[in-house]
């Protein structure tokens, strides 16, 4: 927790200053209250001195509201801009991170570290900056009180029973900790199991509901959801007991401190009922510091295990380094030599890609074939530097992809990757993800390259046509075909269509093909699942197993590839 306050700067920090002041101020104006009420109840005072001093008592009470409201207002400002600012930056930090980092990490457990566990962090800080030093200063001022108190009146051992009571209940919430704290970082582990099986179904709606499948994943969820409601009433089971001994020790002190006065020499001092009424104020006083001191430490408990999640985001640093060199790419030549490529570093796991070699010249069409799972789309995310090879080297331009600066290597590959991706907005300004400032001409051109003027134009406002989240209310191919226009919109040196054109049909398919043809110095790779989508490719890749097994043109591959062919034929036979 400690870690995350480097974001407190500046203003915030002052701010927090001054809510520690006015803090202090607060405390002082509750524990005066037993040193008043003890002359006030002092037989021996008058009727006007009475006054004064009720007079004292309600003016340090408004003081204390005043600055305890101050207070709260100042460290809830401090504790939302906090929170603001740590969500922002673990934003920006996420993507700075490579594919390799985010499938450590899983999509659902990034969403909750950014949303629920800086809300739970940002509320404990709220609580925390206030509570934190008045709970201290009521509960070890209270216990300050008593001594002073009880040294006032020759029974200076007041002060040590309560302590002793104090030095049992710190052991047994200590220990009550202990317990709970480990059932805290697994509750947010199934925090995120049961928020992966809440998007898993929310993104597959479709299919749920068109094959019926609502009982399954109810119980599915249900069996989940069982798993992180058992951990959280363990969790729960041991916190709430806290309280309950915190009353109970207290009020056992107490009892034991009037019973020894009322056993002592003085009980039958004119004082004993102004001191036992102070004594219950006192009381009163460090039970609240306590219950306050609990309640923060059980939501910096159950907080730690997010802060740990948050952290563990900011110390995640991207395989791979932004080169920022003067190695520009100048032409769409791409070259693999003996490229391997494995995701995790460990000798257990298996490659992805094996002992993958070939060449594609400017303006060459490359095709990609091979059945689910053969390491198609691995392949051409190694040509972008999603992921760097393990073995071997990806030459763009003569040069190295690792070596090559990396807004260069962006900005000179258009990709439409396997699932259309469109965001909430406009039709246009998905398109200008592809190029920022795009102009309606070339908006235009690459959607009569990508065949999406026809639906573009039969939309109310054109460009400006709204597109929901995940392109919901579009048809498969016109998202498809804007995905397709996305990428061709900055006339990129090399442009990956990552079956890209599976739900066009053939005859839109041919012509998307032949219009980006005309991009003559630009190196095209079609990853596809249909022989008819790339038996025109100067090249055809074909991968089994991560390796390639085929490598020529259509006509080359279908007599001398057993599994090309075999693919083709369980087409229809494409000649």
């Amino acid at each position: 927790m400690i870690k995350l306050l480097k974001f407190l700067k500046g203003k915030d920090l002052w701010l927090t200053f001054i809510s520690f002041i006015l803090t202090i101020l607060q405390v002082v104006a509750d524990v005066v209250q037993p040193f008043l009420l003890f002359q006030v109840l002092n037989p021996n005072v008058t009727l006007v001195r009475v006054l004064e001093l009720g007079g004292i008592m309600l003016a340090a009470a408004i003081f204390g509201f005043i600055c305890g409201t101050i207070s709260t207002y100042t460290t809830a400002r401090v504790g939302v801009r906090l929170g603001s600012h740590i969500r922002v930056s673990a934003f920006k930090h996420i993507q700075s991170l490579t594919f390799k980092e985010i499938d450590h990490f899983t999509t659902p457990s990034l969403i909750t570290r950014i949303t629920n566990d800086i809300m739970f962090f940002q509320n404990t800080l709220i609580l925390s900056l206030r509570i934190v030093l008045r709970s201290s200063l009521l509960f070890f001022g209270g216990l300050v009180a008593i001594f002073v108190l009880g040294n006032q009146i020759n029974l200076y051992w007041i002060g040590f029973i309560f302590l002793a009571i104090v030095v049992v209940l710190i052991t047994i919430i200590s220990i009550i900790f202990y317990v709970a704290i480990p059932y805290f970082r697994k509750q947010q582990k199934l925090m995120d199991k049961t928020n992966g099986v809440m998007r898993e179904n929310l993104l597959g709606v479709r299919v749920v509901k068109a094959f019926n499948l609502q009982k399954e994943q109810i119980e599915k969820f249900d069996a989940q959801n069982s798993k992180l409601t058992k951990t959280s009433t363990i969790a729960g089971r041991w916190i709430v007991s806290i309280i309950p001994i915190i009353f109970f020790l207290v009020q056992i002190s107490t009892v034991l401190i009037i019973i020894s006065i009322g056993a002592s020499k003085d009980s039958v001092n004119l004082h004993s009922s102004a001191i036992i009424a102070s004594i219950i104020q006192i009381s009163s006083l460090v039970v609240l510091g306590l219950i306050l001191m609990v309640t923060v430490l059980i939501n910096i408990a159950y907080t730690k295990a997010s802060c740990d999640r948050i952290n563990a985001i900011f110390a995640s640093k991207p395989s791979i380094e932004r080169n920022q060199s003067d190695n520009m790419i100048e032409t769409s030549h791409v070259k693999f030599n003996d490229v391997s490529f494995k995701y995790f570093a460990n000798e257990e796991t298996e490659y992805a890609l094996r002992n993958i070699s070939f060449e594609a010249k400017p303006g060459e069409m490359i095709g990609i074939i091979g059945p689910t799972g053969s390491g198609k789309t691995t392949l051409v995310n190694l040509i972008t530097r999603m992921y760097d090879v393990t073995k071997g080297q990806v030459l763009i331009s003569n040069k190295d992809v690792r070596e090559i600066n990396y807004d260069s290597l962006r900005n000179s590959i258009g990709v439409s990757p396997q699932k259309s991706l469109l965001f909430s907005g406009t039709i246009a300004t998905n398109l200008k993800y592809g190029k920022e400032d795009a102009s309606e001409e070339e908006m235009t051109e690459a959607c009569e390259f990508a065949q999406a003027m026809e639906f573009i134009n039969s939309k109310d406002g054109r460009f400006d046509a709204i597109v929901e989240q995940r392109g919901t209310n579009l048809s498969g191919g016109q998202k498809q075909r804007i995905s397709i226009a996305r990428a061709l919109i900055k006339k990129p040196k090399i442009l990956i269509l990552d079956d890209s054109t599976s739900a066009l049909d053939m005859i839109t398919e041919a012509k998307v093909q032949q219009a980006i043809r005309k991009y003559k110095n630009t190196t095209i790779f079609l990853i596809g699942q249909r022989i008819s989508a790339i038996s025109k490719a100067d090249k055809i890749i074909v991968l089994e197993k991560g390796k390639m097994v085929g490598y020529g043109n259509h006509n080359n591959l279908m007599k001398n590839c057993e599994l090309y062919k075999e693919i083709a034929m369980s087409q229809g036979g494409v000649k």
